[in-house]
């Protein structure tokens, strides 16, 4: 992923100018300028948030899986609701089929791909 101490380098960049002003933080900006010319980059984050938010809009009047439901009631329990909501990631593929896991997300194994 990109270098996450980048924005917080321009931040700082821009309040230096704010508050010193200019010529005199020109150094700052020189720093600022130069942190990020060096810094790793990727489009990883953007790339995964625009895959979400199409799948999002795409999967918008699909009900919630039943087995993923809350179950606040004995009736909802014996109508199936939240049979795999206490899963953890280890046993996922218990309560959930190839197929549930590829439509109803573990969104990040589909648009999660680090560069």
């Amino acid at each position: 992923l990109a270098d996450p101490r980048a924005l917080e380098i321009c931040v700082a960049a821009f309040h230096a100018v704010n508050l010193i002003g200019m010529p005199e933080c020109s150094v700052h900006l020189t720093e600022a300028v130069t942190y990020l010319a060096l810094a790793p980059k990727s489009n990883a984050m953007e790339t995964a948030y625009f895959a979400a938010r199409d799948d999002a809009v795409k999967e918008l009047a699909e009900p919630v899986p039943m087995h993923i439901r809350n179950a606040p009631t004995g009736l909802m329990k014996d109508l199936g609701y939240g049979d795999g909501e206490d899963a953890s990631p280890a046993d996922m593929e218990k309560y959930y089929s190839v197929e549930d896991i590829e439509r109803y997300g573990v969104l990040a194994i589909r648009i999660g791909k680090p560069s």
